[in-house]
């Protein structure tokens, strides 16, 4: 960094955990967002887009 910005080292805890604590948050926010739009989409037949959020590659 440049102008010497304060490290890890001298940060407070509490500030390591709550930006932990935000991103972990953030992805269990995602995670059940792509869940319900994958039922969204098996729901309403939409499989080519149900395929798009998923791994399953098969025709």
């Amino acid at each position: 960094m440049a102008g010497g910005g304060t490290t890890l080292e001298y940060t407070p805890t509490w500030v390591v955990a709550l930006v932990c604590s935000v991103i972990v948050s953030i992805s269990f926010g995602v995670e059940r967002l792509l869940h319900r739009a994958g039922k969204h989409f098996r729901k309403n037949d939409q499989k080519q887009l149900f395929r798009g959020i998923t791994k399953d590659q098969r025709r």
